[in-house]
């Protein structure tokens, strides 16, 4: 039988079990608190989490992958992670002024191009401002780009669900068929009853339901921006590639949005619309990043923690909480606003994109009322996914169940 080392060094409220079988024997601790010293030199609040002015410097984050077809500006539902990866990363740098750059491929004419980045950086700002009306738009007006119809209607029926799973599980090709009607008559009986709804259930997309499918596939946990967050939409067109390729080629990382956070407003303002040949800002926007975080869709696994901290304390009211990987590879903060459980004495967190083969720690910065403190230090995801329920710390040490 291998041997682990533990940092224990109390154990209260524990029952040992004893299992033999095999010719092993091992020893499982049931219910204890593991108690270990608070890690030293913890760094400042305004390190970690930044204060009310953000440091200078330039931001970056880039969508990066499948993010829209070839001339379309619907931002397809594999980009949903990244815009909660977004969400999240603006909580943890409020106050930030946010510009979105649009860029596309080399497969259509100059002019297009432009237009075309530009109208995806407004479409992936009107997601993030949950702008129902400015997405709509897309299926009625003539626009530089491809109209929106039935293909659009199949991707968000694809992402949304009810309770027997997704509402179309087939080909997107843009026909309306058997499949794609019966997958909006579902939607519109869940419309009808979930959301308050008054559809005609006939399975035929027209414009009041689709007038519920926008909204509905806007409303994913977690993908839209403060209310007040200054948005910024600028288009590049095909002038600052990201893989370089000749005219004419169509090359899907090209086809991405990147969202620059400036402290103190976008500097150098863009030229609008961007010149021929590409701007000189741009470079001079990258240039200045202090900080760059990837917002493509995350494959790692969810973690789920509930916390001791009673979200209608007012102590609590500032909370933040930040999961982080031990060798410093991965973090996200989370805040109440998370909560999962709404009603109850709890905070029930999820932590999306969590690496299973790290270790992780778990620190609450009180806002106001205090100095950041650990729940818990350096713990393996497999103990931390089976771990029933996380209970908030003294100041002088950390301690969480180890089984139940």
């Amino acid at each position: 039988m291998s041997e682990r080392p533990i940092d224990v060094v109390e154990l209260r409220g524990a029952g040992l079990l004893l299992e033999a079988g095999a010719g092993e024997v091992s020893v499982r601790v049931l219910r204890a608190r593991r108690e270990v010293p608070v890690r030293e030199g913890l760094a400042s609040r305004e390190q970690v989490w930044g204060g009310a002015d953000p440091s200078p410097g330039v931001y970056r984050g880039v969508f990066r992958g499948l993010l829209f077809e070839t001339n379309k500006t619907f931002l397809l539902p594999g980009a949903v992670g990244g815009l909660r990866a977004l969400e999240r990363w603006y909580r943890a740098h409020p106050g930030l002024e946010l510009l979105l750059v649009g860029h596309a491929d080399r497969s259509g004419e100059d002019e297009y191009n432009r237009a075309l980045s530009q109208e995806r950086a407004e479409a992936v700002a009107a997601f993030l401002r949950d702008d129902a009306a400015a997405w709509l738009s897309w299926f009625d007006a003539a626009r530089g780009s491809k109209q929106w119809g039935t293909r659009e209607d199949q991707h968000m029926l694809s992402l949304l669900s009810d309770e027997e799973g997704p509402f179309y599980a087939g080909a997107v090709d843009g026909a309306a068929g058997p499949g794609t009607r019966a997958a909006l008559e579902r939607f519109q009986r869940w419309s009808n009853a979930a959301r308050g709804a008054s559809l005609t259930v006939d399975g035929v997309s027209g414009p009041n339901t689709r007038a519920e499918l926008v909204p509905a596939y806007m409303a994913q946990d977690h993908t839209t921006l403060p209310a007040g967050t200054q948005i910024r939409a600028h288009g590049c067109g095909e002038w600052h590639p990201e893989v370089a390729t000749a005219d004419g080629v169509s090359e899907e990382q090209n086809r991405r949005v990147e969202v620059f956070g400036f402290a103190g407003g976008v500097q150098p303002p863009p030229q609008d619309p961007c010149p021929a040949g590409g701007c000189a800002e741009h470079a001079q926007w990258c240039e200045a990043i202090a900080e760059e975080i990837d917002l493509s869709e995350s494959a790692g696994q969810d973690l789920q923690l509930r916390l001791d901290v009673d979200p209608a304390r007012p102590e609590h009211a500032s909370d933040r909480f930040r999961l982080f990987a031990s060798e410093g590879s991965w973090e996200q903060v989370l805040g109440l606003a998370d909560d999962q459980l709404a009603g109850d004495q709890y905070v029930d967190l999820i932590f999306t994109g969590v690496d299973p083969g790290l270790s992780y720690s778990l620190e609450v910065d009180p806002g106001p009322q205090g100095s950041p403190y650990l729940v818990f230090s350096q713990v393996p995801f497999a103990e931390l996914a089976t771990t029933p329920g996380l209970r908030e710390p003294r100041q002088a040490s950390l301690w969480y169940e180890v089984d139940a």
